[in-house]
């Protein structure tokens, strides 16, 4: 069982303009963490963009179920085989900025 810091868990619908950004945002700003691309199914680009982050651990659904389904079919996927201290849940509209993750999980952490 492998140990991280911090999961961040990014469920996929549609939009792959702004998934393209949050993930280059992503990318940019934060360290130390594993990251999970979870596509509901996307009936557009986004599905193959998905597909394409081979650095990011990806779960492809076979057809959409919603936001909340789609976040626990993550979790308990990779809970069940990893250890992690923190779980971020991000949209993938979401564009993160420098030192987020840190303050973030200083704040769950005090």
């Amino acid at each position: 069982m492998s140990t991280s810091q911090t999961t961040v868990v990014l469920p996929v619908y549609g939009r792959g303009d702004m998934l393209q950004v949050t993930l280059l945002r992503l990318y940019q700003f934060t360290r130390d963490y594993q990251l999970i691309l979870i596509d509901d199914a996307s009936p557009d680009v986004a599905r193959s963009m998905v597909y394409s982050h081979s650095y990011a651990h990806r779960i492809m659904k076979p057809q959409n179920e919603g936001f909340t389904r789609t976040v626990n079919d993550a979790l308990a996927f990779w809970l069940a085989r990893h250890k992690t201290q923190h779980v971020v849940i991000m949209n993938s509209d979401c564009w993160p900025t420098a030192g987020w993750l840190e303050a973030l999980t200083q704040c769950a952490n005090d």
